[in-house]
């Protein structure tokens, strides 16, 4: 009788087991082309394979299942930056080649579905200078000590997302340059928004704003304020 019960019981386990193994999204998973790509992410997984159907979004690319990238750039100069979408929970790490005197974003197409406008699920092409910009900041803040991961709290933004957020008393400016895809929100986890401003104005030659949990980077004139 013993033996019954405890062949059943293997059994058991053995099917629970299979079935966490064959659906890894539903264990919290972000799943690519080859299986999943990282681990458990905050807030909503998103499969980074492609997006939602969407009449606004195009088919995107089956994404490589990577590592996330070294701190420190590699030997041919090529910059690694992993990435965390504060909203989504989406994760990739987006890759950065030399091209002259800026950094050239590669598999574009994946890093702008990444900065979309997920509340619209709208995608604009992201601006080189804008990215170039946050290359930058990245790399002073890796030369002085900080390793981590990039949280994105806001990247393009449709205009109808901008007015909805200024009509919550958000403050969102009228021609902000997140509709151009001009601008990008983000922090450093462990650095203080202080340090981190401070540090992206003496990089940054466009506009820099400091807010409370995220730090305001654009590639248009020079400027300076607090939010």
């Amino acid at each position: 009788m013993s033996k019954v019960t405890f062949s059943r019981r293997q059994a058991l386990a053995t099917l629970f087991s299979a079935a966490a193994f064959a659906t890894p999204a539903r264990a919290g998973l972000i799943v690519g082309a080859k299986g999943p790509l990282v681990g458990r992410a905050p807030g909503p997984v998103v499969s980074l394979q492609r997006p939602e159907p969407s009449a606004k979004t195009p088919d995107m690319p089956a994404p490589q299942s990577e590592p996330l990238a070294a701190a420190e750039p590699r030997r041919d100069g090529t910059v690694s930056i992993p990435l965390l979408n504060a909203n989504t929970g989406d994760r990739m790490t987006a890759l950065f080649d030399p091209v002259g005197a800026a950094m050239t974003a590669r598999d574009k197409d994946r890093l702008d579905w990444f900065f979309r406008d997920w509340r619209q699920n709208e995608i604009r092409s992201m601006d080189p200078d804008t990215l170039d910009i946050l290359v930058e900041v990245i790399g002073a803040a890796r030369r002085q000590g900080w390793d981590g991961e990039v949280r994105m709290h806001s990247g393009y933004r449709s205009r109808k997302t901008n007015d909805q957020l200024r009509r919550r008393g958000v403050g969102a400016a009228r021609n902000s340059f997140h509709i151009k895809a001009k601008a990008i929100d983000f922090s450093l986890p462990g650095m203080e928004m202080d340090a981190l401003q401070k540090l992206t104005a003496s990089q940054a030659t466009g506009g820099v704003g400091l807010y409370r949990s995220f730090v305001h980077i654009d590639s248009g004139p020079s400027r300076r304020w607090w939010g």
